[in-house]
C-alpha cells in the first residue's frame, strides 16, 4: 500500500481540470434534477398513451363487430337488418317504491288503477302504461334481470342496446365507456362446464362473432376491460335452459361479479324464474308488450322493407297486392300481439303463404316456407327438435343427436315403457336426421337453424323447437316420454303445442291442477298459450271454465285476479266479453274495476252503456277504470259519455277523463286542447293533468302558458307542479341495491325503538319486526325489502296478509310471495301461522 503512494505521480493541470469538471457537473445536475420526475412521467404517459391507443383501437373493432352481429339477432335476419324493422323495446315501469317518512310523489290515475303485472304486460300495453327504454333502466347503476315470456322480444332488446351503446345514441351516452358484450348461454357453456376461467370462457363465446380481432387480442382486451370495470355483459337464453343449467349459469355469474365487481350485467330470462340472480344484486324488470302504435310502426317498417328489398326479387307475374290492404288486414285483429307473432304473421302475409288466421297457422307457415324446397328436411328437423327437448339441451351437435342418450329417473311401473320410448326416439333420430347434413347450408342460410360453438345447432327460436318437437311426438305417439322430465320451458312449450293439435290433452291435467299453489302457476302457464289452441278443443273449454271460476273466488289478491283476467283476455275467446259484462254487476269492487279494464281491452262496443253506468260508481277506481275503457273503445257514444263527465262530474272523475283522453292521439287530444281554453276553471285544471300525459312539445307549451298566465290560482298551481315534476329524476329507475342495515327507513324504525341496526341476522330480524308491528306504510316497505332480501321466516306473515289483509298490504304480500317463487324458494304454506 505504501509503495503505491510512493509511486504516485501528481499532475497539477489534470487535477485542476478534473476539479472544474466535477463542479460544473454537480451544478448541472442540481439545475436539471427537478425536471427528472416530469421527464420520466412524460415517458410513462407516452407509453401508456400508446398502449391506450392500441386498446382503444381494439375496443372500437369489438364494438363494430358487436354492432354487425346484433343486426342479425332477430327471426327475420335472412331478410332485413335489425335497424330496418326495429321497434324500440321498452321496459314496463315498476311501481313507485315505498319510502316511509317521505312525501310520496303524486301518481297519475292509470298507475293507481292498473295492476303491475310483469308476467302479463299486455294489459298495460292496451292502456299505454308507463315504460322507459332499456338503456334508461341501466342509468341508475343497477344490474338487471330482463324478464319476458318466449317471443316477447328480449333478444331484440339486448341487440338494440348493443347498437345504442356502439353508436352512443341518446341516453346511451352515459354508458359510452362500456364495451357491450353480447353472448348466448349456448355459446358460453356448450358442454355445461360452468367452472372454466371467466374471461377465457367469455372470449371463446364471443370470438366466433368477432371478425376483426384475433383471439389473443380479444382476450387481452376483455381482461383489461374487466379489470377497469368497463364491460356491459349481456347474457341471453337463460329462459331456454333446465334447472341444472340455470344454477350453473348463476354460479358462473357469481364468480364473475366477485372477481370483477364493477362489471355491468343484464341477464334475460322468464318472469317466473330468475332464481339466484336477485341474490347477486340484479333487479328484475319486465319487457313491455307492444301497444297499437308500436305494432303499426312495425307493420309499416316491414312493408317498406319488403317492397324495397324482397319484392324486386320475386318472379314477374306474381300477384301484387296493395301494401295498404295487407297492413289493414293485419291490424284488423287485436293489435296487442307479441313481437314474434307479429313477425311470423307479417312474413306469412307478405310472402303469400298464409294458411289461416291463427298464431299457430303463422308458425306453420314459417316452418313450411323454410323447408318445402328442401326434400325430406321437415321430418329430420322435427326429430332433431325432439332430440333437443328429450336431452333438455338448447343446442346439439347433429352427429351426436342421432345417438343421444337421456338420463331420466323412471318410476318402476313405467320404466320399461319409458326405455322403449327412449329407444324409439333414438332410432327415429338416426333414421331421419341423417339427411340433414346435405341441406344444412340451406337451413343455416334461411335462418331456421343457428350455429353455436363446437358445431352445435339450435333452432331460430325456442317456440320453433317446441313446435317441431310436438309434431314428432304426435306422429310417434310418444308424448308420455316427457312426463318424467322436470319442468322447464322446452317441456312445457312442447306439451302445450302438442295439446293445441288435439281434442283432449291428458298431459296438461297436471298443469291444470292447483296442487295447493297459491300462485296458480300451472293453470296460468296454460292460459298464456291459449291463443295457439283452436277454440273447439275440449281441453281449451275446460281451461277457460277453470280460469273464469277462479277469477270470481272471493278474497283473492288483486294480482292473482288480474293474471286470471289477462289469461282470459289473451285467449281470443268471444265469450269473454259476455263474462265481463256479467261480472261487472257483482258486489266485488275489484271485479267491477277489472271488468271495466277488460271490456276496454277487448274494445267491446256492446259494453259502452254498462261502462257509462260504472262512471257513476262511488268507488273511484271503478269509475276511473270505466273512463279509460271508454276512451279505448272510442266510438261516438263513448266520447259523449266522457264529455258529459268532464263537464259535470266530480273532481276525481274530471281528472280521470282528462288523463284517459290523453291515450287517444286524435279526438282525445283535440278535446284536451279545447278544455284547456274553456271558461270553467275545473275543466281547465283537469285538462292540465291530461296534458301532462301527452309528452309532446305542443302539450308542454300549453302547460307552460297555463302555469304563467292563467287567471285562476288553482290552474296555475296545478300546471306549475306538473312542469316542475318533469325536471325531477324518475325514482322508478332502479339503483344498485342497499344492504338492509343501510336502508334509511329501517334505521329510523330501529331508532324509534331505541336500538341500533347491525348487518346480517339482526337486520333481518328487525325487518320481520317491522313487517309484524310497523305502521301500514312500514309494513308495505318491509314487504318490498323482502323481495330484494328474501327470508323464508316471513312466510307465515305473508300468508296471513294475503288471506286476511286488505288493499295495498294484501297486494304487496302477494307480490312478495310471487318474488319468492321466482327466486326458486319453497313457498309451501306453513302448517301453522
Amino acid at each position: 500500500m505504501v509503495d503505491i503512494f510512493q509511486n504516485l505521480v501528481f499532475n497539477q493541470i489534470s487535477f485542476i481540470i478534473g476539479f472544474i469538471a466535477g463542479v460544473l457537473g454537480f451544478w448541472l445536475v442540481t439545475k436539471i434534477r427537478p425536471a427528472f420526475p416530469g421527464f420520466i412521467h412524460d415517458i410513462r404517459t407516452r407509453s401508456k398513451s400508446g398502449g391506450s391507443r392500441i386498446i382503444s383501437g381494439n375496443a372500437q373493432r369489438l364494438r363494430q363487430d358487436m354492432l354487425r352481429y346484433a343486426q342479425g339477432l332477430h327471426l327475420a335476419s335472412p331478410l332485413f337488418s335489425l335497424d330496418e324493422i326495429i321497434v324500440e323495446p321498452r321496459i314496463l315501469a315498476p311501481p313507485l317504491p315505498a319510502e316511509p317518512g317521505q312525501d310520496k310523489p303524486s301518481e297519475d290515475i292509470l298507475t293507481v288503477i292498473l295492476p303491475y303485472l310483469p308476467d302479463w304486460p299486455e294489459l298495460a300495453a292496451r292502456y299505454s302504461g308507463k315504460t322507459f327504454p332499456l338503456v334508461t333502466a341501466l342509468s341508475g347503476g343497477a344490474n338487471l334481470v330482463l324478464t319476458g315470456s318466449p317471443g316477447s322480444g328480449k333478444t331484440t332488446a339486448l341487440a338494440h342496446l348493443v347498437c345504442q351503446l356502439v353508436r352512443k345514441e341518446g341516453p346511451a351516452g352515459g354508458l359510452a365507456d362500456f364495451l357491450p358484450v353480447y353472448t348466448h348461454v349456448a355459446d358460453l357453456f356448450p358442454e355445461r362446464d360452468f367452472d372454466q376461467p371467466i374471461v377465457e370462457s367469455i372470449c371463446e363465446a364471443v370470438h366466433p362473432n368477432t371478425v376483426s380481432l384475433p383471439g389473443s387480442r380479444l382476450e387481452n382486451l376483455l381482461k383489461q376491460s374487466f379489470q377497469f370495470g368497463r364491460i356491459l355483459l349481456l347474457v341471453d337464453g337463460l329462459d331456454e335452459v333446465d334447472a341444472e343449467f340455470h344454477r350453473g349459469v348463476t354460479r358462473f355469474l357469481s364468480g364473475l361479479l366477485k372477481e370483477y365487481p364493477e362489471t355491468r350485467l343484464v341477464v334475460a330470462t322468464t318472469p317466473e324464474n330468475y332464481s339466484g340472480l336477485v341474490e347477486l344484486g340484479l333487479t328484475p324488470l319486465a319487457i313491455a308488450a307492444w301497444d297499437e302504435g308500436q305494432y303499426l310502426t312495425f307493420i309499416n317498417k316491414w312493408s317498406r322493407s319488403w317492397y324495397r328489398h324482397i319484392r324486386p326479387m320475386m318472379e314477374d307475374g306474381t300477384m301484387q297486392i296493395d301494401p295498404r290492404l295487407l297492413n289493414a288486414w293485419q291490424l284488423a285483429e287485436n293489435p296487442i300481439i307479441s313481437p314474434i307473432d307479429a313477425t311470423l304473421k307479417a312474413w306469412a302475409v307478405f310472402a303469400g303463404d298464409v294458411i289461416g288466421p291463427g298464431h299457430l297457422d303463422a308458425l306453420e307457415s314459417y316452418v313450411w316456407r323454410m323447408t318445402n324446397h328442401l326434400k325430406d328436411s321437415r321430418p329430420g328437423l322435427e326429430d332433431f327438435a325432439l332430440q333437443i327437448v328429450a336431452s333438455q339441451e338448447i343446442a346439439l351437435d347433429l352427429k351426436n343427436a342421432r345417438g343421444i342418450e337421456t338420463d331420466l329417473d323412471f318410476d318402476t311401473e313405467t320404466e320399461q315403457e319409458m326405455k322403449a320410448a327412449q329407444k324409439d326416439i333414438i332410432q327415429r333420430g338416426k333414421r331421419s336426421t341423417r339427411k340433414l347434413p346435405s341441406v344444412l347450408p340451406d337451413l343455416l342460410d334461411n335462418g331456421i337453424l343457428v350455429k353455436h360453438r363446437e358445431d352445435r345447432l339450435s333452432f331460430s327460436h325456442v317456440l320453433v323447437t317446441a313446435y317441431l318437437a310436438s309434431k314428432a311426438l304426435a306422429d310417434a305417439q310418444l308424448s308420455h316420454f316427457l312426463s318424467n322430465q322436470p319442468d322447464w320451458s322446452g317441456k312445457t312449450l312442447t306439451l302445450l303445442f302438442l295439446a293445441a293439435s288435439r281434442e283432449s290433452s291428458p298431459e296438461l291435467n297436471e298443469l291444470l291442477s292447483e296442487n295447493g299453489d297459491p300462485l296458480l302457476r300451472g293453470p296460468l302457464s296454460i292460459g298464456r298459450w291459449l291463443h295457439y289452441a283452436p277454440q273447439n278443443t275440449k281441453w281449451r273449454t275446460k281451461v277457460m271454465r277453470f280460469l273464469a271460476s277462479e277469477l270470481q273466488h272471493s278474497n283473492i289478491p288483486l294480482g292473482l285476479r288480474s293474471r286470471l283476467l289477462c289469461a282470459l283476455l289473451l285467449s281470443g275467446d268471444p265469450g269473454v266479453s259476455v263474462l265481463l259484462r256479467q261480472i261487472s254487476h257483482t258486489s266485488s269492487e275489484e271485479l267491477r274495476q277489472l271488468s271495466a279494464l277488460g271490456m276496454g281491452y277487448l274494445l267491446d262496443h256492446q259494453s259502452v252503456t254498462r261502462l257509462g253506468e260504472l262512471l257513476s260508481e262511488p268507488e273511484n277506481k271503478i269509475s276511473q277504470a270505466a273512463c279509460f275503457a271508454l276512451v279505448k273503445i272510442g266510438n261516438q257514444q263513448a266520447f259523449e259519455l266522457l264529455g258529459s263527465a268532464l263537464l259535470h262530474g266530480s273532481d276525481d272523475i274530471r281528472r280521470a277523463v282528462a288523463e284517459a283522453l290523453a291515450l287517444d292521439p286524435l279526438e282525445g287530444v283535440e278535446i284536451l286542447k279545447e278544455a284547456a281554453q274553456m271558461d270553467d276553471l275545473l275543466v281547465r285544471r283537469s285538462a292540465v293533468y291530461g296534458l301532462a300525459q301527452v309528452n309532446q312539445a305542443w302539450a308542454d307549451e300549453i302547460l307552460n302558458t297555463l302555469a304563467l298566465e292563467d287567471k285562476e290560482w288553482v290552474v296555475r298551481s296545478a300546471a306549475t307542479q306538473i312542469v316542475e315534476q318533469r325536471d325531477e329524476p324518475d325514482i322508478r329507475i332502479p339503483t344498485a341495491p342497499q344492504n338492509l342495515h343501510e336502508i334509511p327507513w329501517l334505521a329510523a324504525f330501529a331508532g324509534d325503538r331505541g336500538i341500533g341496526i347491525a348487518p346480517g341476522q339482526p337486520a333481518e330480524n328487525l325487518l320481520l319486526t317491522a313487517l309484524a308491528e310497523g305502521s301500514p306504510e312500514q309494513q308495505q316497505a318491509a314487504l318490498e325489502c323482502l323481495q330484494r332480501h328474501p327470508n323464508l321466516d316471513a312466510l307465515p306473515l305473508l300468508y296471513e296478509n294475503i288471506e286476511y289483509g286488505m288493499g295495498d298490504i294484501q297486494e304487496a304480500a302477494f307480490k312478495t310471495l310471487y318474488s319468492f317463487a321466482a327466486q326458486g324458494l319453497d313457498i309451501s304454506k306453513p302448517t301453522v301461522y
